[in-house]
């Protein structure tokens, strides 16, 4: 969203607001014209910009996190932006932030983090919150990658990061006991059936 492309920001927020998205983690490229530019924009939206860690003048800018009930599932959900100066608001330390936003959201079936956050610090970050059940990461572009849990425990870690060039889809039973899936890996499997019935 650089000073240059306004028209395609606003288009691209709009389009995340019709699509029904609930919240986005406000990142770096968000914040390319500043704190204020980003709550011109996000002004009377349906959707909720989140970020426990971006402060101005001491104070947060935007909620940590926000509750929302999707099917009788209470689906906690909260943010991180990448530490480092964004004009006049500074985003700090993540792991205390994350600590506290997660003690603020209160009672939840479900809770997923958005860090906007490079993908390492992402691997890192998920061993500190093994109360997190997902964890969706954007901040560099890898492309799409497998979802991973560090040392095989909670956090599942997603990566997002392709600048909107893609949709994902995540299907959570609540208290279903059985293991994670990856749907894709399940649909390449059936490829390669199908690939060896074939000779």
């Amino acid at each position: 969203t650089g000073a240059s492309e306004p028209p395609r920001a606003a288009l691209v927020f709009d389009l995340m607001a019709r699509a029904g998205t609930k919240a986005m983690a406000v990142g770096p490229r968000d914040l390319t014209d500043g704190v204020d530019a980003l709550l011109k924009l996000s002004a009377g939206s349906p959707m909720k910009l989140l970020s426990a860690n971006l402060k101005r003048g001491g104070k947060r800018v935007f909620d940590s996190g926000a509750v929302f009930t999707v099917g009788g599932v209470k689906v906690g959900v909260f943010a991180l932006t990448a530490p480092g100066g964004y004009g006049d608001a500074e985003a700090t330390e993540i792991t205390a932030a994350a600590k506290e936003a997660l003690t603020a959201l209160g009672p939840r079936d479900v809770t997923v983090l958005l860090a906007a956050i490079p993908y390492e610090d992402a691997l890192v970050l998920a061993r500190a919150l093994p109360q997190v059940d997902f964890m969706i990461q954007s901040g560099n572009e890898r492309g799409t990658v497998a979802p991973q849990r560090v040392d095989e425990k909670p956090p599942v870690v997603f990566s997002s990061a392709q600048r909107g060039q893609a949709l994902g889809k995540l299907e959570v039973r609540v208290g279903a006991q059985r293991p994670f899936v990856d749907l894709a890996d399940a649909d390449r499997l059936q490829q390669q059936l199908k690939t060896v019935d074939g000779y």
